[in-house]
């Protein structure tokens, strides 16, 4: 097994769809940013949650959290529009969660 925990922002809306079996698909990204010496790297990660989590997700995240996720990688290649073979990794959740030691999750105040 290939497990990877990442924490990083979301970066659009999630999409939830449903397979024909009636499983919840949960499909959104997060950047993540690491400081490589004095640069700083950003890597942009698909992320896929299924059943009852994905449901979660798309009701309680949004675009620009800041959470964790915990997976495992799931490479896929394919052929681009001009022909070219490409390869893409994501993630498959097990788990996400809010990362708020940068409390970038609003609280209602009253």
């Amino acid at each position: 097994m290939n497990n990877v925990t990442e924490v990083g922002n979301i970066t659009g809306d999630i999409k939830l769809t449903f397979a024909n079996s009636g499983t919840a698909i949960a499909s959104f990204s997060i950047a993540v940013t690491k400081k490589r010496g004095e640069e700083k790297v950003t890597s942009y990660f698909d992320c896929t949650a299924f059943g009852p989590l994905a449901e979660q997700v798309s009701k309680v995240l949004e675009k620009g959290n800041r959470v964790i996720v915990a997976g495992s990688l799931d490479q896929r290649s394919y052929e681009d529009k001009q022909g070219n073979k490409r390869s893409a990794v994501s993630i498959l959740v097990d788990s996400v969660g809010p990362e708020i030691r940068f409390d970038s999750w609003t609280r209602d105040e009253n």
